[in-house]
């Protein structure tokens, strides 16, 4: 049966092998190596039915009429989202082009009713298959109820307005400008091609991206991923007197002062997680907890997050270190540890910003 149909596809001019994977790397086609096109592909895919292959040959014609000078305009019938006109308009923009024009030709309000000529090529009428699909109304925009029901002295006119950016053809009020314009500037920028894990342990992993960067060129990125949430506590005794652990750093080669501080698993409960680090490294259990901060502590090269909790109504009890800590704990009034963060004593990301935080909250009550 397999040989029948191959000679069969054979005789029409088609040839059946099997899927080569090498031949494409994280939906791109090796031989597409162009950087300038794989960056705006993965900026107007989403706003595109067509695939990478037609869309790399209007890229390349609009680089072909522009780098030879072809006179004339480009025009579009059939714009949907408009992911090819946004092809047409960024690869002009990366060729310093402005002086052409683009003419975009749809209802843009949809298909207008078929009728009983409309058939797809079994017969079935197009009126039933346009009834079956889900409609997309995504791009468009409506005004409020709150605002519908303003009251004005003056009449307003809020004035629909369409228009082809980076969300695609979309079609809103006024009043929402902003809000979209906003949303636009937040996308991600990074494009990942790939990726490799370089290095990995209990504690954390290392990731090699290959990317295309914000500005278009291509290289790499190293990402740390810690596997455990940084969990920071600052006790707090009735006489506003705080503790802070002291211990080597190897990173460091030195020694530091923080605020007690662990590690809290993913997946596992971080207010149980900070129990559990004030009573190892202070003996201290608590009677009330208040989450304080939430911070990311490297963002340029880890995603490690640390929550701080201050911890009061202090239950003194006896130190449980791990068998890896040499630690010591001293006892100081909190206006003391502000003083080391601002001379430079305390270095400690997390406590630095634990303790200036909390010195703005108690401000604030105050």
């Amino acid at each position: 049966m397999r040989q029948f149909i191959k000679k069969i596809a054979s005789k029409a001019g088609y040839q059946i092998s099997k899927k080569d994977d090498t031949l494409v790397k994280n939906g791109i086609p090796v031989d597409i190596d162009d950087v300038l096109f794989i960056k705006l592909y993965h900026e107007c895919k989403e706003f595109s039915f067509t695939t990478i292959e037609p869309l790399f040959s209007l890229y390349q014609s609009v680089r072909y009429v522009i780098e030879n000078s072809i006179p004339g305009d480009f025009v579009e019938c059939g714009v949907w989202k408009g992911g090819s006109a946004m092809l047409i308009t960024k690869t002009l923009k990366e060729l310093g082009v402005n002086d052409r024009k683009i003419f975009l030709y749809d209802t843009f309000e949809g298909m207008s009713e078929p009728t009983a000529k409309d058939v797809d090529f079994l017969g079935n009428p197009a009126k039933n298959l346009l009834a079956e699909t889900p409609k997309n109304e995504d791009i468009l925009f409506q005004l409020t109820e709150e605002t519908k029901n303003i009251f004005v002295n003056e009449p307003v006119q809020f004035v629909p307005m369409t228009e082809l950016n980076e969300g695609g053809v979309v079609k809103y009020s006024l009043e929402e400008f902003m809000d979209v314009e906003n949303k636009e500037s937040q996308k991600n920028p990074w494009i990942k091609l790939g990726d490799k894990l370089v290095y990995d342990n209990p504690w954390i992993s290392l990731t090699e991206f290959d990317v295309i960067t914000p500005a278009g060129t291509k290289s790499i990125y190293g990402k740390v991923h810690f596997k455990n949430i940084a969990i920071g506590v600052i006790a707090i005794d009735a006489d506003d007197h705080t503790y802070l652990v002291g211990q080597y750093r190897f990173p460091l080669d030195a020694y530091s002062w923080e605020i007690p501080e662990g590690g809290c698993p993913e997946g596992t409960d971080w207010l149980t997680a900070a129990k559990r680090e004030l009573k190892e490294e202070t003996g201290f259990e608590a009677g009330q907890w208040t989450e304080i901060l939430q911070m990311h502590v490297s963002n340029s090269v880890s995603d490690e997050l640390a929550i701080v909790y201050v911890a009061q109504d202090l239950i003194e009890g006896e130190a449980e270190p791990e068998d890896t800590e040499d630690l010591k704990v001293i006892k100081m009034p909190f206006s003391e540890a502000v003083n080391w963060v601002m001379e430079g004593k305390i270095t400690d990301s997390i406590s630095v910003a634990a303790i200036l935080k909390w010195e703005l909250l108690k401000n604030k009550k105050e």
